[in-house]
């Protein structure tokens, strides 16, 4: 552990685990306050621990209130190490950056070849990592673009009229699915930012490079967040708050889920045996989890902020980890909440706050 300047920084083994600031009292009480790493977001709060000075042996004890902050580990509670990873997520500036499983490593993502008014959302990350699809809103709408990582190298994908957003890669990294939203933007008269209206929409599959543009699924009213299956056989999809499958060329379009108003970010599994989404349950809005056919649907994590009402999660490569984030939308509609990023085991046992206003997470692939 370090302390100067303030502020603290923990680490394990080389490896950053927390960070925050830091206040002494007195005569021997420090009280840290997480602002990235790993503590739980229910406890998330200033945490004061008394220490003593023996010999050259420092010893902490946690006071009887607060959460889960500083040096917790050094008390005895075991360590639990942040996963390796990089996650890209979009701000409520517009702005797109990446950072580290624990939230250290906060990085902004710079696109110097889009004018500086456009309002970037909805990073996803080309299944071998060398690239990130977005969702890039200029006045005449939203269009898909693809960049390198570090923002250069931009092309753009897409330029129907009205909106194209919620890219989604295919397992080969060949072909994009999205969302398109003929009506064009309305703008949210508390933020001054973009919103959708939906009337007519529809999901679409473009070949990565521009081309070979396909209708695939058309319907009155709202379908989108489509995500491929990993073996590239099915796309999941929600329409009007169920969620359907289809095939990647339009057929066998079939529900297997009958879903509420708040069914959002449709997620598979890294093995395709499950799918994660979003929906209101008995304590709210709630994680679930259910077979990739509808079955054995059942809650993941009901911990979740009371303000989210459409969460989106994104899986680590080896399935062992969820990070979920409301989505950008709700976020343009309620710019007051902090709109955090939570780290989840994937048995919703572990849930640690990474970040502050994020929305859209997606997690870099990389080994199982």
């Amino acid at each position: 552990m370090r302390i100067g300047d303030g502020g603290y920084e923990l680490a394990h083994d080389g490896e950053p685990v927390e960070a925050g600031t830091l206040v002494l009292q007195k005569p021997d009480t420090i009280v840290f306050t997480p602002k990235a790493g790993q503590c739980l977001f229910s406890g998330a709060e200033p945490t004061g621990y008394r220490w003593s000075l023996g010999g050259s042996k420092v010893t902490w004890d946690l006071g009887e209130e607060g959460g889960c902050a500083g040096p917790q580990p050094l008390t005895g509670r075991r360590w639990v190490r942040a996963p390796r990873g990089e996650l890209a997520f979009a701000s409520s500036r517009g702005d797109l950056f990446t950072t580290d499983a624990a939230g250290l490593d906060h990085r902004s993502i710079e696109v110097p070849d889009l004018p500086p008014s456009t309002f970037g959302n909805q990073p996803v990350w080309s299944p071998d990592g060398s690239s990130l699809a977005f969702a890039g809103a200029t006045d005449a709408g939203y269009d898909i673009y693809v960049m390198n990582p570090d923002g250069t190298g931009v092309r753009q994908v897409t330029d129907m009229a009205g909106n194209e957003n919620d890219p989604a890669w295919s397992p080969d990294g060949s072909k994009i699915a999205f969302h398109h939203d003929p009506g064009g933007l309305a703008i949210n008269e508390d933020t001054g930012h973009p919103v959708q209206a939906f009337s007519r929409t529809s999901v679409h599959v473009v070949n990565a490079d521009g081309s070979g543009l396909a209708a695939l699924v058309d319907v009155k009213g709202y379908v989108g967040r489509p995500a491929w299956s990993p073996d590239g056989s099915r796309i999941v999809l929600q329409i009007d708050g169920d969620v359907y499958v289809v095939e990647p060329g339009g057929s066998s379009l079939t529900r297997i889920h009958d879903g509420g108003q708040e069914t959002n970010g449709l997620a598979w599994t890294p093995d395709g045996v499950r799918i994660v989404f979003a929906d209101e349950g008995p304590d709210g809005t709630t994680l679930f989890t259910m077979r990739s056919d509808g079955t054995d649907a059942r809650p993941l994590l009901n911990r979740l902020p009371s303000s989210w009402l459409a969460p989106v999660p994104t899986f680590s490569p080896d399935g062992r980890w969820i990070v979920v984030t409301d989505d950008w939308e709700t976020g343009q509609v309620d710019p007051g909440d902090p709109h955090p990023a939570y780290l989840i085991s994937a048995d919703g046992a572990q849930v640690y706050l990474i970040a502050d206003d994020t929305y859209e997470p997606s997690w870099r692939p990389g080994p199982r």
